[in-house]
Order: structure tokens, then sequence, then C-alpha cells
């Protein structure tokens, strides 16, 4: 989601307010995942991914299978979000690099 400034008829792309918003976001799954918002420069793309499916691991031996798809389907959404907000943010990284 891009982040814009301005008035309706000058509406004008912010990268910052868009790498705040973004790195936000990234920070929120993070903590989720047991760390803290300074682990955001520091941990990788994959570090983060392993960690979500770590916490949000299927036990098969449990019989509950409304359990199961619950965390299922968390597991998906937080690494699928993750991926997302990870790629934003190398994107508008790129952008301001190159103005």
């Amino acid at each position: 989601m891009a982040i814009r400034s301005g008035s309706k008829t000058n509406n004008v792309y912010n990268p910052e307010v868009d790498l705040e918003h973004t790195e936000y976001l990234l920070i929120e799954i993070l903590i989720i995942c047991g760390y803290t918002s300074y682990n955001l420069d520091e941990i990788t793309i994959d570090e983060a991914i392993l960690k979500i499916r770590e916490i949000f691991n299927i036990d098969m031996s449990t019989t509950n299978l409304a359990s199961n798809d619950f965390i299922a389907i968390m597991s998906s959404i937080l690494t699928s979000n993750y991926r997302r907000y990870w790629f934003n943010r190398q994107t508008i990284k790129g952008v301001m690099a190159n103005g």
C-alpha cells in the first residue's frame, strides 16, 4: 500500500512515510515471533519465515483438527504477509536510493 501525502489535487508519494509504515507492519510480525523491533535490520527473511513456521507448527499427534487448521492458517497468513512487507520494504529502499 503506497502512502501518499497532500491534498486530493496535490497527491505526492512519500517513500519515507511508506517505509515507516511497512517497517511497522514487519515489526508487528517479528514481535509475534518473539523478536524485538531492534531485530528488523539483523534478521533475514529466511530466518523470520523459519521462525514463523517453527512457532506455528502443526502437532500431528493431536486429533483436534480445528486447532491444526487454525495453526496452519496463521502460519500461511504470517509468512505471506511477511514476504509481502519484506518485498515492499526493499522496493521502497530502492526508490529512496534512486530518487
